[in-house]
């Protein structure tokens, strides 16, 4: 019984599925900082399961972990992946705000401004008053 209370509080639910496990674990080792642990976990989940019902979220993670280690161009592409993978997924729409916000890191802050934009003009979701912050402090500096 402790095993199974000490692994659901991991994450990991001993009822789920070994490729469901990977989602979680790899989920929970980026969000802890162990990119490369979790993106290793991550690939197992999206090798056995490519359009599993974690798969977008899978992918945006994997993108997430470039970001958190600095690898703008890397993290950059993963994010287009999602978008082009996943097209009407909370994870593209997030993906979008991603990318604007690599964009405004790298001091491109007319392709920041674009997509911060492009977010706003659409105003259907959770990253709509980020983005319409980001927008303002790139067009009136505040």
């Amino acid at each position: 019984m402790f095993a199974v209370v000490a692994l659901t509080l991991i994450g990991c639910d001993p009822s789920a599925s070994d490729t469901e496990n990977s989602f979680a674990e790899g989920r929970r080792l980026i969000t802890i900082g162990d990119f490369e642990g979790g993106r290793m976990k991550l690939n197992d989940y999206l090798s056995s399961s490519p359009n599993g019902a974690y798969a977008s979220r899978a992918v945006f993670f994997h993108a997430k972990s470039h970001l958190g280690q600095g690898h703008l161009s890397s993290a950059k592409v993963a994010f287009q992946d999602v978008i082009r993978r996943f097209p009407n997924s909370p994870e593209a729409h997030k993906s979008h705000y991603k990318l604007a916000l690599i964009h405004f890191l790298e001091g491109d802050t007319e392709a920041a401004r674009k997509g911060f934009g492009d977010l706003v003009a659409v105003a259907n979701g959770s990253l709509l008053p980020e983005a319409k912050a980001m927008l303002r402090y790139l067009t009136d500096g505040r």
